[in-house]
């Protein structure tokens, strides 16, 4: 067996020939077949020598070994079946049992004649036996009734062969393959089924253990069914689409691949639907249909639900059709490696990459800006290192579903995933760190806990952030719960974490603090600390006025400083402040690194994009009260007070709150001229081109003259049907944008 096995390995690489074929080239997946199921056996050194005749006792065997009797046969005779066939000959055992069963008959004379060589109709009158007809299906005029039955049923397909010929191997093998897929009298079903073998084709071969551990070992995942595999599986062809050979419905036997057309995609990054992908060095986005059937493990989807799920360094391999037409796709996850712990500053050699491109929170640096406890992913397929360096520090509170087997842990309010076996075994039950511990947790890619620093290096460790809330809460720890004063705050990587504090921090709200640690206490001191950092944002030159700033820079704009207001805060990238100057007032806080770069800053109202914007849609102005109402994004605000504001009805404004209240309605100012050219991103006015503020609203004048909110996307669509105004808070390079868009129809 193990030596048929190598050769159907061998084969399955040969080219793709259905199993009905023209004599004069016989299939390899036909012989393949043909030699498991010992029908045609080859000399000593595997050789099927097609080209030889095939005598009529050589033939007897094969049909034997092809019927339903193939197991029955009595090796050791004492007696000859035919005057000419001794039971001394090899073949006798084999010619007694198919004249015992009627699949051959001797001549009259008494003879068998089994060296002549047989006639293509003898060869088809024999199968048909075998397939269950009898002389009274076949008629009184030979052959012709044979061959009629044979031609209809499809066994003669493609063979070329005509009454009277000799046949040799080559002719015998196709006669053979069409044979066994031919159905037995009166049935619908393939002979080969009543040898316990069958045959499927259009079966992808989808994952084996090595894709996927929940296959099992030596089994393979197919779109026809699980089936067994042996040691000589060749596992280069799973993914492709082909024919199988079944024995017993449950054992892979062999497998002959279609003529399909394989690219393989290696994925850098999958970006809300779009995949770019890299061949070559050289960067793509992947166009293919989002419908396409996508195999994973062995899981069956579509592109479009799947595309999210990739990630740097997965492989995407694409199958189509002979003709070029896209049939499926099968994606292979986790294949990048990771996370690791940065040993030494500057030095990533252990890894084995030669000249990698390396990006650290998204941004290409050097290897010498690599840090200890930066955390490692790399790919070998792209040469690419990917470094992250989030960090959080807080008080270990609980873990989840516990510390034996925890998958999450709770640090200072915050839930996180855990990624690394490394945070593991830091923090489980036989860990260094219980409840109550001060940890700095060092995350990975996906925000996710891939170590924590050592507790050595971490007793120094010092927060910085915003102080978003305080008051009073209950907290967990070992010793079970208790009431503190907390505090909330939002660190410049844009991480929210809550700390029991032993204090009231309720007269710093809304400043930037200092956090060290006493016990599971958090204490917070009020800091202001731009380092001098003020001029123009340049992102081509990374530099903010003359001081430089680090190429992962983390940004924070808040929108107040005033602990007696609510404030909000969004994570800023450099792209938004370029050609902005940015005044030392609004810098709140600034972090440089050993080498003079701004590493982490807090701003505050430096963008405008905090604020809301809208449309008056009423306006009463009166001595001792006035009431006004705003459109915001489709959502109309009331504002009733005693202050009189200097908007009028159907004026784009922007509103400023004073605590959760309105306090101003301030009119933004409008482009003189009307814009061209709209975009999601930038319009035109007399040649100017001008920034439209993510998140812009557009409104359109109805014929009562009053408006409505559409989307910008349907504006932009229609534009030629309008006269559009836009509606701007200040300069670009005091940070603003336009805001509003005003429709008229034209």
């Amino acid at each position: 067996m193990k030596r048929i096995l190598i050769i159907l390995t061998i084969m399955a690489f040969a080219s793709v020939l259905p199993l009905s074929v023209s004599a004069a080239e016989v299939g390899s997946d036909t012989l393949a077949i043909l030699k498991e199921l010992s029908i045609m056996e080859g000399d000593g050194n595997g050789n099927l020598e097609l080209e030889r005749n095939v005598t009529r006792a050589e033939f007897t065997k094969m049909a034997v070994k092809a019927s339903k009797y193939r197991n029955s046969v009595a090796l050791n005779l004492n007696i000859s079946p035919y005057k000419d066939v001794t039971f001394k000959m090899w073949y006798a055992p084999y010619v007694k049992t198919a004249s015992e069963n009627s699949l051959v008959k001797g001549y009259s004379d008494g003879s068998f004649k089994p060296d002549s060589t047989v006639l293509y109709e003898e060869a088809v009158t024999v199968l048909l036996r075998i397939l269950g007809y009898t002389d009274s299906d076949f008629g009184v005029s030979w052959p012709y009734g044979q061959m009629g039955i044979a031609e209809s049923i499809g066994m003669c397909d493609g063979l070329g062969c005509v009454v009277g010929q000799t046949m040799n191997r080559n002719d015998i093998a196709a006669l053979f393959g069409n044979f066994l897929r031919t159905y037995s009298k009166e049935t619908s079903v393939e002979y080969i089924n009543n040898l316990d073998y069958s045959v499927v084709e259009d079966v992808i071969l989808v994952a084996t253990s090595n894709e996927d551990t929940s296959v099992g070992s030596n089994k393979i995942y197919t779109t026809a069914g699980t089936y067994k595999i042996n040691a000589w599986f060749d596992h280069s062809i799973v993914g492709k689409k082909g024919t199988v050979l079944l024995k017993n419905g449950d054992e892979l036997i062999f497998f002959t691949p279609d003529n399909q057309i394989i690219n393989e995609y290696t994925v850098y990054q999958a970006l809300d639907k779009n995949i770019i992908v890299t061949e070559n060095g050289e960067f793509s986005s992947l166009d293919i249909d989002k419908n396409l059937t996508i195999y994973n493990k062995s899981s069956k989807t579509s592109l479009n639900a799947f595309v999210n799920e990739l990630s740097a360094g997965d492989t995407l391999i694409t199958y189509s059709n002979a003709g070029g037409v896209l049939d499926y796709g099968i994606a292979k996850t986790g294949e990048l490696k990771g996370p690791y712990t940065v040993k030494i500053s500057g030095n990533i050699s252990e890894y084995g990459l030669t000249s990698p491109s390396i990006l650290k929170n998204g941004r290409k640096i050097a290897e010498s800006d690599i840090e200890k406890n930066d955390i490692l992913y790399y790919s070998q397929k792209l040469n690419t290192v990917w470094i992250y360096s989030d960090k959080v520090t807080g008080i270990y509170e609980s873990a989840s579903p516990n510390k034996d087997s925890l998958t999450s842990v709770t640090v200072s309010g915050v839930q996180y995933t855990v990624e690394g076996v490394n945070a593991f075994s830091k923090l489980a039950s036989a860990g260094k760190y219980n409840y109550g511990d001060t940890v700095t947790l060092l995350l990975g890619k996906d925000g996710g806990v891939a170590d924590v620093r050592e507790n050595s290096e971490s007793t120094s460790e010092t927060v910085y952030g915003f102080l978003k809330e305080t008051g009073t809460k209950n907290f967990t720890d070992s010793s079970g719960t208790y009431s503190a004063f907390y505090a909330t705050v939002v660190t410049a990587d844009g991480v929210e974490a809550t700390y029991a504090a032993k204090n009231n921090y309720e007269t710093i709200k809304n400043k930037v603090v200092s956090i060290t640690f006493s016990d599971k206490y958090a204490v917070l001191t009020a800091v202001k600390s731009n380092g001098g950092v003020s001029g123009l944002f340049s992102e081509e030159n990374s530099r903010i006025g003359s001081t430089a700033y680090a190429s992962n820079i983390a940004i924070i704009e808040v929108s107040t400083d005033d602990a007696s207001e609510t404030a909000v805060y969004s994570k800023v990238y450099p792209i938004r402040l370029n050609g902005i100057t940015l005044k030392s007032s609004q810098v709140l806080y600034a972090e440089k690194n050993a080498l003079g770069a701004v590493t982490k800053m807090f701003i505050k109202d430096v963008t405008g994009d905090l604020n809301k914007y809208g449309i008056v849609t009423e306006a009463n102005a009166g001595q001792n009260s006035s009431s006004y109402k705003v459109d915001i994004g489709g959502t109309e605000i009331t504002v009733s007070n005693s202050k009189t504001y200097s908007v009028t009805k159907w004026q784009p404004c922007k509103i400023i709150y004073s605590g959760n209240s309105i306090d101003t309605l301030m009119p933004l100012k409008k482009l003189t001229s009307s814009l061209k050219s709209v975009t999601e991103t930038n319009c035109k006015s007399d040649g100017t081109e001008y920034l439209i503020a993510d998140g812009a609203t557009a409104y359109v004048r109805k014929t009562d003259y009053t408006y409505m909110m559409i989307s910008l996307k349907d504006l932009i669509a229609d534009q030629e049907n309008y006269t559009v105004y836009g509606y701007y808070d200040s300069s670009a390079a005091n940070g603003g944008r336009i805001r509003i868009l005003t429709a008229i129809p034209k």
